[in-house]
This record gives structure tokens, sequence and C-alpha cells, in this order.
């Protein structure tokens, strides 16, 4: 399910908790980023083991903060409230009473009293309204409800607003000869278009790289140029590629009823498809200026500088006795491949302005996380760099890059030394910061 959908599809005690519990993926979903934590699995954490839920949890207050915070900073569209009014709720949040207000934000008491009922009176129309809407929603027949779309580099406003019926009619007279067949009308108008493109991307399967060439072969059978459907589906945000080509994939968090029937076979831990990764480090590279120099994997001399720190990882870790049985050892050796299919990726990452090249740098313990908040945040006008928010705003989002540039192979019990894993991406960082310097007219770190 698409990442902006889900967040709004939750109830209110999911956007308290910040995280739902996904019955078709038997997993527990960050409503922030996407981070999935499937039932049944343990996650160690600080060097301590946690269920899936109470792994969710730790991580909504670990890489988000207070959901409260996350809320209250949402674009006044969204809350209703002006930046007064936030500050207010703010300053009540946290236990401040009405002297120690007035102390910080002036005023009389009076009207901080007056403020306190304004909000209790907008709360219970909240709960009218919301009460109103679930009662329309759950009367709405079937053929008027909306079907969701992602946001691609067309952007989609109320002219796109498609009920499932206008839906089911456009690909019908699309595809006379049934749904899994060729395209028999190609639509002029672009709201006709994008139906006939969602419907043609159920072909692909979340979680899956393709070649060009097998993107190509899954296309031609619908009986249309495929090399234009090709640039529809990524145009229109069904699909992301390399910026070379050579690969493709369902763009990260969508879920078209259509794709997952296509691809249940496809277990999504994260958000980003994990094949998708040495793809996005290598765009990174390429993307660099002149003299930039390599990733770590293209064969930096990375390792080094970072070595003594690994070395203090290391120095945690439990030495493997000589002489073990090669039936262990085979079989240590499978789950450690396993575990690294599902880590999520420790690393720096970049998000990069296309149109004037300035960036922002960071490092996460978990790169998908970190890119699918931001996206969020930034899609929402609630994002805590005000210049890269400015700029998204202005420039729109298809001219934003988010690439990893160098990636920190870990295994799992490696992984739970936290306080070293934080020194060597904090080195990581730093030595990224000096070569590419993202400050002033070049960035937008400060």
């Amino acid at each position: 399910m698409d990442l902006l959908k889900r967040f709004w599809d939750a109830s209110l005690d999911e956007l308290k908790r910040g995280y739902l519990f996904d019955e078709g993926r038997d997993s527990h979903i960050c409503l922030v980023c996407g981070q999935a934590f499937q039932r049944g699995r343990i996650y160690p954490l600080d060097g301590l083991l946690y269920d899936a839920r109470k792994a969710a949890e730790l991580h909504i207050r670990q890489e988000h903060g207070s959901m409260f915070e996350h809320l209250i900073g949402m674009d006044k569209k969204y809350t209703g409230l002006t930046e007064h009014q936030q500050m207010l709720i703010r300053l009540f949040y946290h236990g401040h009473d009405d002297k120690e207000v007035l102390a910080r934000l002036g005023g009389s008491p009076s009207t901080v009293r007056n403020h306190r009922f304004q909000f209790r009176e907008k709360e219970k129309q909240a709960k009218i309204l919301l009460a109103i809407m679930e009662l329309l929603r759950e009367g709405a027949p079937e053929q008027s409800r909306l079907v969701p779309f992602p946001q691609g580099a067309h952007p989609l406003d109320d002219r796109y607003a498609i009920t499932e019926g206008e839906y089911a009619e456009v690909l019908h007279k699309c595809f006379a000869e049934g749904l899994d067949g060729p395209i028999t009308h190609f639509p002029e108008q672009e709201k006709k278009r994008l139906i006939l493109v969602k419907h043609i991307s159920r072909r692909f399967a979340p979680g899956r790289t393709y070649t060009e060439k097998e993107v190509n072969g899954m296309l031609e059978p619908v009986g249309h140029d495929y090399a234009t459907l090709r640039r529809y589906l990524i145009e229109y945000g069904f699909l992301e590629r390399t910026a070379d080509g050579s690969a493709y994939w369902v763009k990260p968090g969508i879920s078209i009823d259509d794709a997952a029937s296509a691809g249940k076979d496809s277990q999504q831990e994260s958000a980003l498809p994990q094949l998708s990764r040495p793809f996005e480090a290598s765009t990174a590279a390429k993307s660099q200026p002149k003299g930039a120099g390599k990733t770590a994997a293209s064969g930096d001399q990375t390792g080094d500088r970072t070595s003594g720190a690994l070395e203090e990882v290391e120095k945690a870790l439990p030495i493997q006795k000589e002489g073990a049985d090669p039936m262990d050892k085979e079989s240590r050796k499978q789950k450690k491949l396993a575990y690294k299919e599902q880590a999520p990726t420790i690393g720096v990452f970049q998000i990069r302005n296309k149109f004037n090249d300035k960036r922002f740098i960071g490092s996460s313990r978990n790169t998908e996380a970190v890119f699918n908040r931001n996206r969020f945040m930034l899609s929402q006008g609630v994002h805590e760099n005000p210049e890269l928010l400015k700029d998204w705003k202005e420039q729109g989002a298809e001219n934003f890059a988010f690439e990893v540039l160098e990636t920190l192979e870990l295994e799992e019990e490696e992984r739970q030394n936290r306080r070293a894993v934080e020194e060597v991406l904090q080195e990581m960082e730093r030595h990224w910061k000096e070569k590419l310097q993202p400050y002033g007219d070049k960035g937008y770190n400060e």
C-alpha cells in the first residue's frame, strides 16, 4: 500500500501509536517511513530482544521521536492550526501551566483560558466530523469510491479523482478482448490514459528488479508501443529505474491492488525493494561531480579510513572456535545470508537536487526508512530543513534523487553494538561532507 494512503487510512489510535498492523503482510508497519516488523519474528535492538510490536514501538521512538511532534508539525492545511496555536499546544503537551505559558508567549490569563476552551470545542467538532465521514464512507456505493494513484512526475489534482465505476468503464473500453488481453483502444485523454497505465502496472511484482529487456518483453504482448508504455509507467509513478535505465522496479510503497496480486510471493520487509539498493548506490556514484571519487563498493580507500572504528565493533563480538562442526558452519552461513537479505542498509546517503546539484548528506542505520520518512515529510510540507523544503515545493519531487553514497556491511552480531556502529557512521558521514562540501550554494547542510 502507498505510504501516504496508509497514513491517511489509519485509525485515530494507529496515528497516535505511529504504526498499524497489516494483516496481508502479517506485519506491524511504521506510518512515517513504512518500515515493516513481521509478527513472529524476534528483533535484536540495543542488545535486547523484542517481538514485532515492541520493535515497532522502539523504532518510532528512536527513528522519529514523538508522534505528537510529528503530527503537530504537519502543514496547516492538514492540522488547521496556526503557528501560534501549535506553540500553545506544544506548551500544554509538555505540562506548562497558564503562568508559564504567559511568561513564554505573553498575553493575559483570559486569553490562555480562551484558547483552551477553543481547543476543546475544536475537538468536539472533529469527533462529529469523523463520525459523519465514517458513516458516509460506509454508506457510499462501491461504484463511487475513489481509486488511489501514486504521485509521479505528473502532478495529480482533482481532475484525477477517479471512481471505481469510471475505472472499470475505461478498462472495459481499452481492453475489449479481456483485461489480460492486448490494448484495443489507446485513450488520448490523460485521465483515461492514467487508468490504463495503472492496470498495466499490475504485471510487475513489488520487490523484484527487472532489466529493460525484461520490461520490454512484458509490455510487448499488450499490443502497443512498449517504449511509450515504459515511459508512462515511470512518469506516472508506478515504476522507478536507475539513471542508465539498466534496472526497473515497482515504486517503493506502491501496492496497486493489482501489483500486490502480481507479486503475492514477494516478501517486502521494508518499503524499498531490497534488490534496488546496489543500483541506487551505483547511481549515486555516477552522479558525483568530477573528482568526487568512487563509493566503497567500487574500490575507494574508505575501508582503510573506517577500519579503526570497525575494529572496535569486532572486539565486541564472540570469537568462533576452531574445529566447529562443518554442518554448523554451513547452517550459520545460510542464516547470515538470509539476515543480510532482510537487514536494513546502514550507510551514508544524500538527497540530491537534480536541478541545481545541491544536496543534503546524512547517515542512518536504516537508509530505506530515512528515505521514506524524508519523502513523506517533504510531501506533507513539514521538513526540518527549510531550504530543502522550499526547493522541493518550487521544483517538484521529480527533481530530487534519494541516493546511497556508501554502505557499511556488518554481520547481525556486529549491528548490536549500537555505539560502535554510530561512531563508524559519523566518521563516514564526515568524510563525505568533506569531499562534497554540501554547504551554502552547494548544499542543504549547515
